[in-house]
């Protein structure tokens, strides 16, 4: 309501009314308050809806920015699933933020596979 009446007071004061008149007093006048009540609703309203779509924009935007980057193979899938998997489960003793707690969960897995292999009881066989 206040929002409404203050561009009010404000033509009021512009069209030579006193400051301290009322709007009642300026309807007494003659003026009509209604231009200026409908004029100030349609800026809220438009105000809402750029707020809005400005809103969406971000959220939609929000998981492309913050993705991760392509997966590079099985060993990279199964690690990052397991660290989605543990990173509510895992021990912090560091006090890590989930980000960088998933990580470390993901290194450590990649370091594993690494180490033992894709396949660790096959014989490499080159000729």
């Amino acid at each position: 309501m206040l929002r409404t009446l203050l561009p009010c007071l404000a033509i009021i004061a512009r069209r030579g009314t006193s400051a301290s008149a009322s709007p009642a007093a300026a309807i007494a006048d003659g003026h009509s308050l209604l231009p200026v009540v409908r004029a100030a609703s349609i800026k809220v309203v438009t105000l809402r809806n750029s707020l809005l779509a400005i809103v969406l924009i971000v959220a939609s935007a929000g998981p492309t920015l913050a993705s991760e980057p392509p997966v590079q193979g099985p060993a990279d899938a199964a690690c990052r699933e397991q660290a989605r998997s543990q990173v509510f489960m895992a021990p912090n003793p560091n006090r890590l933020s989930l980000w960088d707690l998933g990580s470390q969960i993901w290194h450590t897995c990649m370091a594993s596979y690494h180490a033992s292999g894709p396949n660790p009881g096959r014989q490499e066989q080159r000729f």
